[in-house]
């Protein structure tokens, strides 16, 4: 098949080879084993657990990564960058992709554009969001006065949202 699924638990490990149906402890983790060429391929990546991390979608082309939140909390801020894949961040599973809401919620936003971000995307050419509950980042970056933001894009990166809230900004 040329997808592979692969799962967030807190019980997982990031050492673990990639491979279908592998647990990795982090996001990170994950992201930081699949190749940046995906080659056609599509990577599901399905959280079991809540998770609390910043992450940072960095430099894959094409193929298409799909994070599946099934309803759980990143306690923490999303950035992608430099992105030619098609990168989708649904609140459900992959089975019911928008069947349960999911919550993006930093503690310290992401200092983006000279704003305080909890998702931030640049030159990442295809995203789409789906199904979340985004809050603005409990505290301010240090230094950064800029507005509040939920959901930031520069350089070119395209973002399709549907069925977003927005929580505590200054600005969507």
């Amino acid at each position: 098949s040329s997808n592979i699924n692969i799962y967030i638990n807190s019980s997982g490990n990031d050492d673990v080879e990639l491979n279908n149906n592998a647990k990795f402890q982090t996001l990170k983790g994950a992201l930081d084993s699949i190749p940046l060429f995906l080659n056609g391929k599509t990577v599901n990546i399905t959280l079991e657990n809540n998770i609390t991390e910043n992450v940072t979608i960095k430099g894959f082309h094409s193929g298409i990564i799909n994070i599946f939140l099934n309803g759980k909390t990143v306690f923490g801020w999303i950035k992608g960058t430099v992105c030619s894949a098609n990168i989708r961040i649904y609140g459900g599973t992959k089975d019911n992709k928008e069947g349960q809401t999911a919550i993006i919620h930093p503690k310290v936003s992401l200092s983006f554009s000279d704003r305080n971000a909890s998702m931030g995307f640049e030159s990442c050419f295809s995203v789409g969001l789906y199904k979340l509950k985004v809050f603005g980042g409990d505290t301010k970056v240090a230094g950064l006065d800029g507005d509040k933001v939920c959901i930031d894009s520069q350089m070119g990166s395209q973002i399709y949202c549907r069925t977003i809230s927005i929580v505590n900004t200054d600005i969507g």
